[in-house]
């Protein structure tokens, strides 16, 4: 759990400042989704889906963060300004 707290202090908020600055590409944005999971994983293969790991605690997962879900929340959310 350790990993998955440190993840999202600092490697994903320096990341949705990025991402919402500058924009990121799909293949980035795989990368960095896949980055992350050796991290939280330290390098091993994951014991869950990765599906089921980014749900709360409450519905079985870890709250791991899911770099895909963030990108899509900042461009609705840069839709929602523009509008």
């Amino acid at each position: 759990m350790g990993q998955v707290l440190l993840a999202k202090t600092l490697i994903i908020s320096l990341a949705q400042y990025f991402m919402t600055v500058n924009g990121i590409s799909h293949q980035d944005l795989m990368t960095m989704e896949k980055s992350i999971r050796k991290f939280i994983w330290n390098g091993k293969k994951g014991q869950l889906a990765w599906d089921r790991v980014i749900l709360p605690v409450k519905e079985g997962g870890i709250s791991a963060p899911s770099m895909k879900i963030r990108y899509e929340t900042i461009k609705v959310r840069w839709l929602k300004r523009w509008w």
